[in-house]
């Protein structure tokens, strides 16, 4: 019981404490007397709520009556203060704290600081006149917003705003409705905040509008323009209540950049008119209407004016010239045609559709005749013939020399020049020049080549043939004949060895016998025998060595004028040097090849006329022993192929190759060791297709080469066997 009467006692402290502050007010102690009056305050609880309460309506007090003595300063909110404050307070007296009162003088406080703000905002665009009226039409028309309304005052002007931008709905209320007009009516806060940017939009079309009416080529369009604006705009919303019109401003400033644009036309169309006789199609688009399609035509009149001017003098030489003015003088006949119709029409839409109506004008009746569309091109057809003609005359300026050189240095390619005239086209001649000037650019090292090859008279044979050759192309005939400069240089390096080999004098002979060998020529056709049967003849002990072949033939290979035997093989005849020495063995390679006599070594009867099978007996007339061939045969390599090639000339003057049978050195030692020596090589008897790889390798790639170009090869080898 203590401990409760302790804290009662310490909350009746608090509570007067409380009591003693709230009296701070004066105008409080009336509502202070009046809510100790009410029943129920003889409770302990009762007495201490009232003290709080009142604590916290002394702490309202003190910060809504500040803040609504200062939103009375702002004129805007003065009248709405006074009317709220007198309004609330009688229907307050019968409380003992008046909450809707300071609510009000709260909200009011920033409506207040938010019309100054907007206020601020506005002022400078004040010293235009328009937004001056424009700022003295808004408080007029929104001087309903300054007074109290009730309970809708308290949202102040905002929500007229925000039923103007649509965010409140459309509610079909009164407030912010005219009720004599019954149009929704906007804040004059916006319109003061829309103000300095529509004073800035509004000082840039008066200055345009000074510009465009102050001269005499827009005055008039402009003037209808900003009237046809106006009546457009002056119904609308935004007139009404800013007082401005954004139709006017445009008319204004697109009146203003049109004159800027036409001051740069202006010049052009005087232009146009001094000279006569470009200026019928500007001055027609004029008589139609003066838009961008007219300035369009007026700069490209005026274009095709400069190059009237400009090509002046290429045309005095394409006419002085007169071989490409064809297509000059066409143009201009074109361009001297009847002019194009104008654009009047003869009969208006509403004349037709009576006429029509009344039956006068039948369903077939032709159709007017559209005016002509003007070329769009910037340069006519005339512009464009002349340029061209003035381009090939300078080609033909620069191809002219090249003319004149190819004249001179390779005048056979003058016939292909020739041929392309009268031309397929304008470049076609000059297409033709260029394709045979890098033809003689080619042409002349080749002429250097062939005229260096003339002087040293040995090669001078094969450049007449190559130059007189109709079956090779113009880049194989340079070819061949770089080839032969290049072996001539060969040569000419090749002249250094075979002096020093000359003056050694010991390698001169085996040198001698080298060439003799090498410079043998080989025919590489094909046998005109197949070999059926071979044999070598070896007398024993001793006696004349020589060979026996049974072969097929044509009937009609016959008439054989003489007889040659080659022995072929490079591998052969390098193994006879290792067993025998290189001397030996160019001295027997330089036998070869060896001719064979008729009635000694051999009968040219063996091919008769209309025999299909012959019997070839060859038999040397050197007496060898068969014990010296067998120990020659062991010495070389077994493997070693070699070629036996029989070559014939006939009476028909045809050189022919009678028979060319590969074999190796271990089918020769066989026969020589077997009795009666028969050869069994595998080419004797077989196919001609399955010989001839044997054959062609054999035979090597040196076969039909020119013995001029053989030589260095021997002088070669044998400097470097000096050298070594």
């Amino acid at each position: 019981r203590v401990a409760v009467l302790i804290i009662d006692a310490v909350l009746y402290i608090f509570a007067l404490i409380a009591l003693l502050v709230a009296c701070i007010l004066p105008w409080r102690w009336q509502e202070i007397g009046k809510s100790f009056m009410q029943p129920g305050m003889s409770a302990r609880t009762g007495f201490r709520t009232t003290c709080l309460f009142n604590l916290f309506a002394t702490l309202a007090d003190v910060v809504c009556v500040p803040l609504g003595l200062a939103a009375m300063i702002m004129p805007t909110r003065t009248v709405q203060y006074f009317e709220g404050t007198a309004m609330l307070s009688k229907d307050g007296k019968a409380r003992t704290w008046n909450g809707e009162l300071r609510g009000f003088w709260f909200l009011l406080f920033f409506f207040a600081i938010q019309d100054m703000l907007c206020l601020v905002i506005c002022l400078p665009s004040l010293v235009v006149p328009t937004r001056l009226c424009a700022f003295i039409h808004a408080i007029r028309e929104g001087s309903w917003q300054f007074r109290y309304k009730g309970a809708e005052s308290r949202l102040g002007g905002w929500v007229v705003c925000c039923k103007c931008c649509g965010v409140c709905g459309d509610s079909d209320d009164e407030f912010g409705i005219n009720e004599r007009t019954g149009k929704l009516m906007t804040d004059f806060r916006i319109v003061w905040l829309a103000s300095p940017f529509l004073a800035v939009m509004e000082l840039i079309g008066f200055v345009a509008g000074v510009l465009a009416l102050g001269s005499i080529l827009r005055s008039w369009q402009t003037a209808s323009d900003v009237r046809a604006a106006w009546r457009k705009d002056r119904r609308t919303d935004t007139y009404r209540v800013f007082l401005f019109s954004a139709g006017v401003q445009r008319a204004l400033v697109v009146n203003a950049l049109t004159l800027v644009i036409d001051i740069f036309f202006l010049p052009l169309l005087l232009l146009l008119c001094i000279t006569v006789w470009r200026a019928p199609p500007a001055v027609r688009e004029m008589r139609r209407r003066v838009d961008w399609r007219t300035r369009r035509c007026i700069l490209r009149q005026a274009m095709r004016l400069l190059a009237d001017v400009v090509m002046l003098v290429p045309l005095a030489i394409v006419i002085i010239l007169w071989y490409r003015s064809k297509s000059v003088r066409a143009a201009l006949c074109a361009q001297q045609g009847p002019p194009p119709p104008t654009d009047v029409d003869e009969v208006t839409a509403v004349q037709l559709a009576e006429a029509s109506e009344a039956g006068t004008i039948s369903e077939r009746a032709p159709q007017q005749p559209q005016p002509a569309e003007e070329d769009a091109r910037a340069f006519t057809e005339y512009h464009n013939a002349v340029g061209r003609a003035a381009c090939l005359h300078a080609l033909d300026a620069l191809c002219l020399p090249w003319l004149l050189l190819l004249a001179l240095l390779t005048p056979y390619r003058l016939p292909t020049i020739r041929s392309a005239l009268p031309p397929r086209d304008d470049l076609a001649i000059h297409r033709a020049l260029c394709r045979e000037c890098g033809e003689m650019l080619l042409d002349l090292p080749a002429i250097a080549s062939a005229l260096i090859l003339i002087c040293t008279l040995y090669r001078a044979d094969l450049v007449w043939k190559t130059v007189r050759d109709t079956s090779l192309a113009a880049h194989d005939k340079r070819t061949a004949l770089c080839c032969q400069l290049l072996r001539l240089a060969r040569d000419v390096l090749t002249l250094l060895p075979l002096f020093v080999i000359i003056v050694t004098v010991y390698r001169l002979p085996h040198f001698c016998i080298n060439l003799k060998a090498k410079l043998s020529r080989l025919m590489a056709d094909d046998a005109e025998m197949q070999p059926l049967e071979m044999s070598l003849l070896v007398p024993r002990p001793s006696g004349r060595v020589g060979f026996t072949v049974r072969a097929s033939k044509s009937p009609n290979l016959s008439g054989i004028t003489s007889l040659r035997l080659h022995v072929v093989g490079e591998q052969f005849w390098r193994s006879v040097a290792r067993a025998k020495g290189d001397m030996m063995a160019s001295v027997g390679r330089a036998l070869f090849p060896l001719k064979l006599r008729d009635g000694r070594e051999v009968s040219y009867d063996f091919a008769a006329h209309g025999q299909a099978e012959s019997t070839l007996v060859v038999q040397f007339e050197q007496v060898v022993k068969c014990n010296s061939v067998e120990k020659l045969l062991r010495s070389l390599e077994g493997e070693a192929p070699l070629l036996l090639q029989l070559e014939a000339s006939l009476t028909c003057g045809r050189q022919a190759v009678l028979l060319a049978v590969p074999l190796t050195v271990t089918e020769l030692l066989e026969a020589v060791v077997a009795e009666g020596g028969r050869v069994r090589a595998q080419a004797v008897g077989a196919e001609v297709d399955d010989q001839g790889p044997r054959v062609g390798e054999l035979r090597g790639p040196v076969q039909g080469a020119l013995r001029r170009d053989a030589v260095w090869a021997v002088v070669l080898a044998e400097f470097v066997q000096v050298a070594s």
